[in-house]
């Protein structure tokens, strides 16, 4: 599989990316860690590099976590309503 290879920054530092992704998903990737972490930093309370950038994998874990939870909710409402669908 090819691998792609992206320089993207975050908090200002740049990061090599090597994914078979694209290069444009691994800028949506960066820039959705930079979004969550100008959040926490805009919060109005000063908050140590170190700090910011644990809270932010701990929001962007629990988002993860969440969005799992529903999508299999709405794969068990999905199989319901084809069980309820059939002759």
């Amino acid at each position: 599989m090819a691998k792609n290879k992206a320089v993207v920054k975050v908090l200002g530092r740049e990061y090599t990316l090597v994914s078979p992704e694209t290069v444009e998903h691994m800028e949506s990737i960066a820039d959705c860690v930079n979004n969550k972490l100008n959040e926490l930093s805009f919060s109005g309370r000063y908050l140590s590099q170190e700090r910011l950038m644990t809270l932010t994998a701990l929001n962007l874990a629990d988002e993860l976590l969440k969005s799992q939870a529903e999508i299999e909710t709405l794969k068990c409402a999905l199989e319901w309503k084809k069980l309820q669908d059939k002759p």
